[in-house]
């Protein structure tokens, strides 16, 4: 059951979590149509340190991807990084987070995921407690219809669906091009794409 959002409420704050292993293009527009947003005035990027849904660590160390998640937002006004949860290590559960963010403000929190995250969202840890503490912001992923995410039926949760169009984009395909010696200056920012190639991460081992 959907409960709609109240756009009259003070400006709030969007946490996106993920791997970020590489940030690329996908992930800069995804947070500035949350930015552009009427009751959003900033969005902090939050790299994980080891995701507990994720079959499989980060590639890139926990430096690197920090590094890299600054390279991308410099200069972009409204943007800016959280490395918390990589100073924290082990498993990145986001309701720590939130709850980390709710001791230190009351302003409103919104929380940034994909709809494939969105379909996983009754295994999240200490669901009930995450629900009441922040506004889910869904951008779409193909094959996972928003609407059909099992948590719909079963939770009263407030979220809204982002406009946002499919790309064919992922840190997955990044990181395969990368091992494959292929260019990917079209999916990452400049200066990513120089950091990557300057540390050599992601390359396959000759």
């Amino acid at each position: 059951m959907q409960k709609k959002i109240n756009k009259d409420l003070k400006k709030g704050l969007a946490l996106f979590g993920g791997s970020f292993d590489p940030i690329h293009f996908g992930h800069i527009a995804i947070a500035q149509a949350v930015l552009d947003l009427e009751f959003i005035n900033e969005v902090v990027f939050i790299p994980n340190a080891v995701s507990p849904l994720k079959t499989h660590n980060p590639l890139a160390s926990n430096l690197c991807r920090k590094e890299m998640v600054l390279s991308a937002i410099e200069g972009i006004n409204g943007f800016s990084l959280d490395d918390a949860e990589l100073r924290s290590g082990g498993i990145s559960y986001t309701i720590d987070t939130v709850q980390r963010y709710r001791e230190c403000s009351d302003i409103d929190l919104y929380f940034i995921l994909g709809a494939d995250q969105f379909h996983q969202l009754l295994n999240w840890h200490k669901l009930e407690t995450l629900i009441n503490g922040v506004k889910f912001l869904v951008y779409p992923r193909k094959g996972y219809p928003i609407e059909t995410a099992p948590v719909i039926s079963s939770k009263v949760i407030d979220y809204e669906v982002l406009n946002l169009p499919y790309w064919d984009m992922s840190s997955t395909k990044i990181r395969k091009l990368c091992a494959e010696g292929e260019s990917i200056e079209n999916f990452v920012p400049r200066n990513v794409k120089d950091f990557i190639e300057e540390h050599q991460i992601y390359q396959s081992p000759k």
